[in-house]
């Protein structure tokens, strides 16, 4: 079994290390996103010297910057979607040129990079097309665009949390509603009141539903994700509640117990997703700043020996000053004080403070680079900086 591992993995290496294919044809691409009537498009303009009459297909993208299996970095390739049914975008090429909505949405897109593809495939072709072509291969080429900055994510995100907070509000008060008329109806069954009212009952869930259909697929953009599938779930839920409920008015001891159960477990799941999600989170830069001061002041007084080049001091207290910082940076990612943006921060800062460290043991063992200790010293005080900032921490 081991030896089948270690074959699997090498041929995997192997691959990754391959040449890509070079096609003989070439794909210009533009990618542009405009807004018109409350609907954003995202869509491709370019040439091509491929032939008349070809199935050309394309997607976009949102890209991130993810960790390697190697140690290093990447760049990731998440294809939008907002329903699994809108992935590709195909036609058929005419006069060399094309210019083509590839996906569209009526929810804001994030301040992101993108990227659209767009794709010869050679299976997808008729024989006699495919040979004329003359590609052995699938071949794309891409545009990239990039809305937006990093400030403007946060303050997305942020929007984001409130539309949730407040969608889940409606939830909680669908539930209490669901479970306040079931009970009436246990006391006397009035099954044509019962039928309107949980008619009624049952739009609004599916007007629920329908809002977070629109809310995109992306692990570049997690609460969004998040949200909608706890949403999504939530939904589902209550449509087995409501058949559960009409079961049981009817006397199903079986679908009484399920819903029993239902009503029980409900509000531990709807706590659990405020809590996954950081909804009742309260973002307080008092509690923030009070939480970064022991941090800061170790980290100064770490700066101060090594600018003095201070080594008596460096082997004295150096342990020390760095066993507070690494501390307070831990209290401050592992306090449920910020949300997953802000918790990057800190671990962007812990990042700039081991790499400061490093160096400055070299530099007191007389190994170190001066210009290379400024760098990383500028580095840091720039992420610092950058989470004050996201905090509002004066």
């Amino acid at each position: 079994m081991m030896l089948l591992i270690a074959a699997s993995l090498l041929v995997a290496l192997q691959d990754e290390d391959e040449k890509p294919y070079q096609p003989k044809h070439k794909i210009d691409v533009t990618l542009s996103l405009a807004e018109k009537d409350g609907v954003w498009r995202f869509s491709v303009k370019g040439t091509t010297d491929l032939p008349d009459d070809v199935l050309m297909r394309a997607r976009v993208y949102a890209l991130e910057e993810v960790d390697d299996f190697k140690g290093g970095k990447r760049i990731d390739e998440e294809g939008l979607s907002s329903r699994m049914d809108r992935v590709y975008h195909e036609w058929t090429l005419k006069a060399g040129k094309f210019e083509e909505t590839v996906f569209e949405s009526r929810r804001r897109p994030y301040s992101l990079a993108y990227r659209a593809r767009v794709f010869y495939d050679p299976e997808k072709q008729d024989a006699a097309m495919a040979k004329k072509v003359g590609e052995e291969k699938e071949f794309s080429f891409h545009g990239d665009l990039r809305r937006g900055a990093e400030a403007d994510l946060d303050r997305e995100l942020k929007e984001t949390l409130k539309e949730l907070s407040a969608e889940l509000d409606v939830v909680h008060t669908l539930f209490r509603e669901f479970k306040a008329a079931f009970m009436e109806q246990q006391k006397k069954y009035d099954e044509k009141a019962w039928k309107k009212w949980s008619t009624l009952w049952l739009e609004r869930v599916r007007d629920v539903r329908e809002r977070n259909e629109e809310r995109w697929l992306l692990w570049a953009v997690w609460l969004e994700r998040q949200g909608r599938f706890r949403i999504e779930g939530f939904c589902d839920r209550f449509d087995r509640m409501a058949e559960e409920c009409t079961a049981a008015l009817k006397g199903d001891e079986d679908a009484l117990a399920s819903l029993q159960r239902g009503f029980e477990y409900f509000l531990v799941y709807f706590d659990e997703a405020r809590e996954v999600m950081g909804i009742d989170t309260p973002f307080d830069p008092e509690t923030l700043g009070a939480q970064l001061v022991p941090y800061a002041e170790a980290f100064k007084r770490l700066r101060e020996i090594v600018e003095a080049n201070d080594r008596a001091s460096w082997d004295k207290d150096s342990e020390g000053l760095r066993g507070r910082a690494r501390s307070a940076l831990l209290a401050l990612g592992s306090a449920k004080l910020i949300p997953r943006r802000g918790y990057e921060r800190v671990l962007a800062l812990s990042d700039a403070f081991l790499k400061f460290v490093d160096e400055s043991e070299k530099a007191m063992a007389g190994k170190g680079n001066g210009g290379r200790l400024k760098e990383l010293l500028k580095d840091h005080d720039g992420r610092l900086r950058d989470f004050r900032e996201y905090a509002g921490i004066k």
